[in-house]
């Protein structure tokens, strides 16, 4: 049967509220009766919540099938209220009546929500909007909401997008802790969205009903790793015969400290500036091009010429932490070198930042943000020094004090500079932590443009490390908001940027899988897999094939000693 129709209380080609109801389990009634009795009920519930929802819009156009209803709003309402109303009238309506042993036995409702343009054809309602909420009714997962919780009479699945403008926002009145996150799917159909069900004092384990995840830990997939480009040079393995030893690099600390206390010689005070930045700027050149060895002999070297220089004990001390081995030494290292007395407090500013970097990497926090902060002190704000020591200040205070910490810092970095887009990725990759999807988009999106636009505008060392952190982030966005088509394209141009990347790599491989491409998900996943054994954060990316099942439980085993094995060898 079919109510009033579509067209009427609509605007052609307006955003309109749409709303799927279906009866579950309605093929398993016996008689006639029994169903005829569930579609008059369901009818009258809905027009009851209707009517509580918009008293003034009348009759609202509806569409009957056999076993449910799809109910279009008029455009212009108020949705948070008119959303609280239906939901909850309609939740009051089915408690009540199942409590009185019905006719047709107990009725339970799955019903979705989905927000969009609405153009009506010859057969009925047309557009988007109505296929997602459609889908989203008869997805596996509001399906399995409704086996795990039997007390609950209603299971809603809201899109996300409509979840992430109204109900995020509070303002349907609905408690927001009783939703969580899922990722929709039907056939060729794939949205993120968000499930709630009018009782969860029940509980029945199956293996297809997962425990649904709280709404502030839960993310669609596993979140990916947040690696944010520092300041420094980027850590990694020495370049064949390039590698240092904990002697060596002891020697060079010997040879500081005896020079630092030997007399100035004519022959140390004829060497020029220009000479001895020519020497740090070697040291620095080898050390970006991984030749730890050789950048720590031609410090040796260059020490041994000029004892007395600072310089060159904090090009030492960026050696150190590129290894990523010793960080320990680095700071012996900058704790004797910050231990002299010095007339210009601002030539201490980068032994602080690097011992603070030393701090970071060893994951004593607390330590790097009392280094940023007597760095800070010094440091006036038009300084590009004072916003690369506030970036990786707000790192810190996100992980001992929390997103709202790390945020008040990095806002300050903004009112100073606000196009720059370092701080443009961190406040991004903040706004996933929070699941705001748009949020996230529009500070990522903002980076990516003025990165692209002006490189020099970054802070971070390495230009395409951020360009590929800011892809992924947006990659991670859309997949979460649900604009997978959008999604796919930021993976894609990710992994352009950086082909080798194993993470991106493993995102392909699922992002396969889930099309169903089981041999382009295999081939990918190969290839992250060996890659994940040259990243120092390889484990993660196998623990995510594994996830996903791209990897079992064996072949990860195996995976992961390769890794450990060729991770060893880096460090040796």
């Amino acid at each position: 049967m079919r109510g009033p129709g579509p067209g009427k209380g609509l605007i052609e080609g307006a955003v309109s509220l749409c709303a799927c109801f279906d009866i579950v389990s309605w093929s398993r009634r016996v008689t006639a009766a029994d169903r005829e009795a569930l579609q008059h009920d369901l009818n009258l519930a809905l027009r009851l919540a209707a009517v509580s929802a918009v008293p003034a819009a009348g009759p609202l156009p509806t569409e009957y099938s056999g076993d449910g209803a799809l109910m279009v709003f008029p455009p212009g309402i108020v949705e948070g209220a008119v959303i609280g109303t239906l939901v909850g009238s309609l939740v009051e309506s089915l408690h009540r009546r199942n409590q009185q042993a019905p006719s047709g036995g107990r009725m339970r409702v799955r019903a979705g929500l989905a927000r969009g343009i609405v153009r009506t054809g010859d057969l009925g309602w047309s557009s988007d909007a109505v296929v997602q909420v459609a889908r989203l009714v008869d997805s596996d997962e509001v399906r399995q909401a409704v086996n795990r919780y039997p007390e609950a009479d209603l299971a809603l699945i809201v899109a996300g997008s409509l979840y992430q403008d109204v109900f995020r926002q509070g303002l349907t009145g609905l408690d927001q802790d009783a939703f969580w996150p899922a990722y929709a799917r039907r056939k060729t159909f794939e949205s993120q969205a968000f499930l709630y069900v009018s009782d969860r004092s029940t509980t029945l384990e199956s293996e297809d009903t997962p425990e649904p995840p709280s709404a502030d830990g839960f993310q669609v997939a596993a979140p990916l790793p947040v690696f944010v480009p520092g300041w420094t040079a980027g850590t990694g393995a020495a370049a064949p015969d390039e590698t240092i030893t904990e002697e060596q690099v002891r020697a060079t600390l010997r040879l500081w400290r005896d020079g630092r206390d030997a007399p100035l010689t004519p022959e140390i005070i004829r060497v020029g500036f220009s000479e001895i930045d020519a020497m740090v700027t070697e040291a620095g050149r080898l050390i970006s091009e991984r030749r730890y060895r050789s950048a720590l002999e031609h410090l040796d070297l260059s020490m041994s010429v000029v004892p007395h220089v600072t310089g060159l004990a904090v090009s030492a001390a960026r050696l150190l932490l590129a290894t990523g081995r010793f960080n320990a030494l680095c700071r012996e290292l900058l704790d004797d070198l910050l231990g002299q007395d010095s007339h210009d407090a601002r030539t201490l500013v980068e032994p602080l930042m690097l011992r603070a970097e030393a701090w970071f990497a060893d994951r004593n926090y607390a330590g790097a943000a009392n280094d940023l902060e007597q760095a800070l002190s010094v440091i006036p704000a038009q300084d590009g020094t004072w916003a690369l020591a506030m970036l990786r200040l707000g790192d810190c205070r996100e992980i001992l004090g929390g997103l709202d910490a790390a945020e008040a810092v990095w806002r300050e970095v903004v009112k100073v500079r606000p196009l720059n887009p370092d701080v443009g990725l961190r406040l991004g990759y903040l706004e996933l932590k929070r699941r705001r999807e748009l949020d996230a988009k529009v500070h990522l999106a903002r980076a990516l443009t003025v990165l692209r636009r002006s490189p020099a505008s970054a802070m971070a060392t390495d230009t395409r490390v951020l360009e590929h952190a800011l892809l992924m982030g947006l990659y991670t966005a859309r997949r979460d908001f649900g604009a997978i088509s959008e999604a796919r394209a930021y993976l894609q141009q990710a992994h352009e940027v950086d082909p080798g990347n194993c993470f991106t790599l493993v995102e392909m491989a699922i992002d396969q899988d889930r099309q169903g491409a089981t041999g382009m998900a295999r081939w990918h996943a190969g290839r992250a897999m060996y890659r994940a054994f040259e990243d120092p954060n390889g484990n993660l990316a196998l623990d995510r094939l594994r996830d996903h099942n791209l990897l079992d439980q064996r072949k990860y085993g195996i995976a992961m000693n390769d890794w450990r094995r060729t991770q060893g060898q880096a460090l040796t």
